[in-house]
């Protein structure tokens, strides 16, 4: 049974009335339920979830402190750490209203203090429990989304199946414009990786530069050294493939 959760808000309230309602897609089944009860939701999530051989969670919220804990306690637990260029995820975040762009100095101190700090834990787990956990970044999925897959597959024990193949082909190549921000699939995903060169400006890179200095010698990230090579997407911002963090 494959189960899509759709909660149409920001977040559930943890201290929200059981009744909370949501509304959940069954692939299965091809239909959505609406109204679910989370009492009611959390029943159907233990169960699937018991049924299936693996299972997979994608989370942004979860520090690496919090993830060793778990990995601690289960020696079948897999940690994929997922990175991108805080350019990018700077750039999105400002364009979106999470902070003005007269904050991003501020702003990108904080966020790549934290970011440091996280990367830093990994580093440490990575020695203490190195067949649990890998490193990958975005863009190097971006650039190299079935070799890149096909990798990830292997560390967590599985075949990567072809329909799963051809799935990522269709949404690595033949989906939406890369103007479409919000969208999941891209007509060209090395394109849409870099594409927030093109719409921020040189002070805005140079702010972020510098004070994202220790994450990018961490993750390999290159600093854009002159405003005219900003939009020279020949010029790179990160260097080459490598699984794991320098």
């Amino acid at each position: 049974m494959s189960i899509r959760l759709s909660i149409w808000d920001t977040y559930v309230n943890p201290d929200s009335e059981s009744d909370y309602p949501v509304k959940i897609y069954f692939g299965d089944l091809g239909k959505f339920l609406t109204d679910v009860k989370i009492d009611t939701l959390d029943k159907i999530l233990k169960y699937a979830c018991s049924r299936a051989k693996v299972n997979f969670l994608k989370t942004i919220n979860l520090t690496i402190h919090q993830v060793e804990l778990f990995i601690d306690k289960d020696p079948n637990l897999k940690l994929i750490y997922l990175v991108r260029d805080p350019r990018a995820v700077l750039s999105s975040q400002m364009r979106y209203g999470e902070f003005a762009p007269s904050a991003i100095n501020t702003y990108s101190k904080t966020f790549c203090g934290i970011m440091l700090k996280d990367i830093q834990g990994y580093v440490k787990l990575k020695k203490t429990h190195p067949n649990q956990v890998t490193f990958v970044r975005y863009e190097d999925i971006a650039h190299k989304p079935i070799p890149l897959t096909e990798d990830l597959y292997n560390f967590v024990g599985l075949p990567l199946p072809q329909n799963v193949k051809s799935h990522i082909h269709n949404i690595t190549t033949g989906g939406n414009d890369e103007d479409c921000p919000l969208c999941i699939s891209k007509s060209n995903s090395t394109k849409a990786a870099e594409k927030w060169r093109l719409h921020v400006m040189d002070d805005f890179v140079q702010m972020v530069d510098f004070n994202c200095k220790d994450v990018y010698q961490y993750v390999g990230y290159l600093p854009i050294l002159k405003a005219s090579s900003l939009r020279d997407m020949n010029v790179p911002v990160l260097t080459d493939h490598s699984h794991e963090l320098i």
